[in-house]
């Protein structure tokens, strides 16, 4: 796994491109949050809905935020970071379409949401630690 840290010299920030990729990734993330809901739908109780709904709207969210310049990010390496994260949330995009386990779709959502918020604060450790934890649950429900 690729390792992230933020640049501490001469940071190069994110370009409107890639600001604009990782966006879509976390709608496309809460996008599969809701097909999942839905799916599972008559088997999720009322806490559950509303923490799935959370998790979108975090997700939604940190999408605004690169969308509208809200937050600047950068890395290291800006391509290899998005290219990872992207990677990374596709898998737990595809284990959430084929799990019917509750409590990993529950997990998935929750990790999805720590990604982003790691990302958007820049904070490598936690970045590593959510994409290890999706990478786990993917191979798991896969």
């Amino acid at each position: 796994m690729t390792s992230f840290s933020p640049a501490v010299t001469a940071m190069t920030y994110l370009n409107a491109e890639q600001l604009n990729a990782l966006a879509r990734t976390w709608k496309v993330a809460a996008f599969s949050l809701n097909q999942y809901q839905a799916r599972c739908w008559d088997t999720l109780t009322i806490e559950q809905h509303l923490d799935i709904n959370a998790y979108q709207n975090s997700l939604l969210n940190r999408a605004h935020d690169l969308e509208t310049g809200i937050v600047k990010i950068g890395f290291d390496d800006n391509a290899q970071a998005i290219q990872t994260i992207s990677v990374v949330t596709i898998e737990a995009q595809k284990s959430l379409q084929t799990t019917s386990t509750i409590p990993i779709g529950m997990n998935i959502g929750a990790i999805l949401v720590a990604l982003a918020a790691a990302t958007a604060r820049r904070n490598a450790k936690a970045m590593q630690h959510a994409l290890r934890e999706l990478d786990d649950l993917a191979g798991f429900t896969l």
